[in-house]
């Protein structure tokens, strides 16, 4: 089927599909939504692997199942909202393109809906109510359908995969938006984005095809004059008995089920339009049948009303064919294409839209179930907001978030998948692998020596204190402004916090499991909470690939006492990394531990001196004595040797810095950090050698700051 001639008429040609009515609908011809100020380039999702497509933007991954199937939370590069994200549906590894309701498994579906439940009970948490601002906020969730159309901009045009927006607008995103009369856009394709001219007719045409087939217990048909005190969308709609339906396996049943109604009738009435059900490969559609012709196989679909059947020929007589010359023409220019070839198949919004809620009545706004089909608009929602049926989100052209809405968007999306993840503790989807797939074995040693539960105050103590200033002080001077950061081996949180409190999306990993409860206790109290808090190590990352902007080994390396393990947590590092990454990594200095013990008066002791003698050797150390003092096993690294093992995993080297150099050995020096000028003094003779060759081994702590090249770097590597 094809639309309108190239021309752009003024009336338009398909006004006669509207009902009467419908011009007085009041719309937002153009709500402008803050954007990110640098989002990515606006492709299609073409990508064999959907981490390929979503890295960085990947916040976290359920698997459901035992089959290779995810849930995938992502957040959007162009935002409906400045509270918003999206659940993308994967199934088997990603080697099934599912598109719609019916092609994932039920559980999968079951759990998207259980998981859209969760937000919405999020947003309506007095709680989250008053962190954000979102009393008597518009709540509207929805997926689209169209795995057909790829000449032409559908509003799928990016990803077929079915993948579901959860949409939350604050009154103060709307409140100012300037409302018409649909009747007053006299910007037909505007106009037709707003409410597609089949929109009223397809309603009736499913409220035709359902009407004699059961719905679920609290579910009735619904039309536009339920809506008419509150407004809302558009549409097929079913009244719901409330949200708490949506994670009810009855629900995604029902979704099933009318998608399966949908393409039932869809398929009769395209036969009777061009004589095939089938849809149209790209770039063509197929020959119309002649008005009589069609009339006559509408004739035979009974079911059809008398009302239904009428729009139907109405729409056959607005309907031409296309030639082909004025395909090539659209072929070539894609806006032509936009406004004058219909979509190729079934194509619809489904969504839940309820009207919004102030915190007075809680718990009594009715809720919709709402299928938008489309012919000549995009398919995705123009969301009924603020008293509208319709409005056009301006996602391009809006201002620019500002800080705070950024840094408020983030701690919207953490708090809620840190709900998703105390939700998927109890049943079959996770964002924790199991530890043996995590390869998280450890030894006993190592384990003993943290279970002691020490570690959570070490970088307190007044002798350590300087290693936790100096990190810090490396890490803001190297690091990007923000971004999203894996803390492996981050033990209870102390710099994933920092860092997050900075303005950082922060997964923290680590292999012990007193270390995660720490972090998770730290973290409820924190202002900026971790984006996750993983078991795992740095061997397997359970991470995407390219989905970090920083990777922090502050860790891992001097616990990895093989080199092939290290070699492979390097390799980790590279993995997740997106091109241009930053990697941070500590390594314990072999030559600073015999000042050290000298020191503390230890030297004298024969055992102490075989332990230094065996790690200034190769690197080994091993603690046989029991003395905490004396650590536990590791691998002690020389400075070059750390470059090395980066540069061999393809990062590039570019700073080996002294974290502690010989400070710690200063008499004085818990005075001199009370002290804040005294303090100030310190570190900034401490950052003025933090570089010199020489001095490195005398630091307990090495730090190397390294970067994944993109394909064509040629930056000096520091050797």
């Amino acid at each position: 089927m094809t639309a309108a001639t190239a021309r752009r008429p003024v009336v338009d040609r398909f006004g006669p599909l509207y009902p009467a009515s419908a011009m007085a609908l009041p719309v937002i011809p153009r709500l402008p939504m803050p954007r990110l100020a640098a989002p990515p380039p606006d492709v299609r999702n073409l990508s064999a692997h959907y981490r390929d497509h979503y890295g960085p933007h990947i916040l976290r991954e359920y698997p459901v199942g035992d089959s290779g199937d995810r849930i995938v939370v992502v957040d959007k590069a162009f935002p409906h909202s400045v509270y918003d994200m999206m659940l993308l549906a994967t199934v088997g590894d990603d080697t099934v393109i599912a598109s719609s309701v019916s092609d994932v498994p039920e559980a999968m579906l079951t759990t998207l809906l259980t998981f859209c439940g969760q937000f919405v009970r999020y947003v309506h948490a007095s709680s989250t109510r008053r962190r954000f601002g979102l009393d008597g906020a518009q709540l509207m969730i929805g997926t689209n359908y169209d795995p057909s159309t790829t000449d032409r901009d559908n509003g799928q045009w990016w990803d077929k995969r079915m993948h579901w927006h959860l949409n939350c607008w604050p009154t103060t995103a709307y409140r100012d938006a300037s409302m018409a009369s649909l009747g007053d856009v006299n910007d037909v394709n505007r106009r037709r984005a707003l409410v597609d001219p089949i929109a009223h007719l397809a309603a009736r045409i499913m409220r035709d095809a359902i009407r004699t087939q059961p719905l679920p217990t609290g579910c009735r048909l619904a039309d536009d004059t339920d809506l008419n005190p509150e407004g809302g969308p558009v549409g097929f709609k079913i009244a719901l008995p409330g949200w708490d339906f949506l994670p009810d396996t009855t629900c995604a049943r029902l979704l099933v089920h009318l998608h399966d109604v949908a393409a039932g009738a869809y398929a009769q009435l395209r036969r009777c339009f061009t004589g095939s059900p089938a849809a149209s490969p790209p770039w063509t559609r197929p020959g119309l049948l002649p008005p009589g012709q069609v009339a006559a196989n509408l004739d035979e679909l009974t079911w059809l009303s008398e009302p239904a059947r009428q729009g139907l020929r109405t729409l056959r007589s607005l309907l031409r064919d296309v030639t082909t010359g004025e395909m090539n023409l659209m072929r070539a220019d894609m806006d032509l294409a936009n406004r004058c070839l219909t979509l190729a198949g079934l194509d619809y919004h489904l969504g839940f839209w309820s009207p919004p809620q102030p915190g007075s009545s809680r718990g009594r706004a009715p809720v919709y179930l709402v299928m938008q089909f489309k012919l000549l608009s995009a398919i995705g929602s123009s969301p009924a907001i603020g008293g509208s049926v319709a409005s056009i989100l301006d996602r391009f052209r809006g201002p620019i978030m500002s800080a705070q809405q950024t840094r408020l968007r983030r701690q919207f999306q953490d708090r809620f998948l840190a709900l998703l993840d105390c939700h998927t503790e109890g049943v079959n989807v996770s964002n924790r692998m199991p530890d043996a797939a995590m390869g998280t074995s450890i030894t006993p040693e190592i384990l003993a020596f943290y279970a002691h539960g020490a570690e959570q105050e070490r970088l307190n103590d007044p002798r350590r204190h300087i290693e936790y200033l100096r990190t810090i002080d490396i890490l803001t001077r190297h690091l990007p402004t923000a971004g999203i950061v894996a803390d492996v081996g981050g033990g209870p949180g102390a710099y994933a916090l920092r860092l997050a409190a900075d303005g950082h999306r922060v997964h923290l990993v680590d292999p012990v499991p007193l270390h995660l409860e720490q972090a998770e206790a730290r973290c409820a109290d924190a202002e900026s909470p971790l984006a996750s808090i993983l078991r795992g190590d740095a061997r397997r990352l359970p991470l995407g690939s390219g989905s970090c902007d920083t990777v922090l080994l502050l860790g891992p390396l001097y616990h990895l006492t093989d080199a092939a393990d290290r070699a492979r947590a390097w390799a980790e590092a590279h993995r997740v990394l997106v091109p241009g990454g930053v990697v941070a990594a500590a390594a314990t200095s072999r030559f600073y531990t015999t000042w050290e013990y000298l020191a503390k008066n230890l030297y004298d002791d024969p055992a102490v001196e075989a332990i230094l003698a065996r790690h200034l050797c190769d690197g080994q150390h091993r603690n046989p004595t029991g003395d905490r003092r004396l650590f536990t096993t590791g691998y002690f690294h020389s400075p070059r040797e750390l470059a090395v093992e980066a540069s061999t995993a393809g990062l590039r080297p570019h700073a080996l810095l002294a974290v502690e150099g010989a400070a710690k050995l200063l008499p004085d020096l818990a005075e001199r950090l009370r002290d804040p000028h005294r303090r100030d003094l310190l570190l900034r003779a401490m950052r003025r050698v933090e570089a010199e060759p020489s001095l490195l081994g005398m630091s307990e702590h090495i730090l190397l700051i390294a970067h994944k090249p993109a394909p064509d770097s040629t930056t000096q590597e520091t050797t």
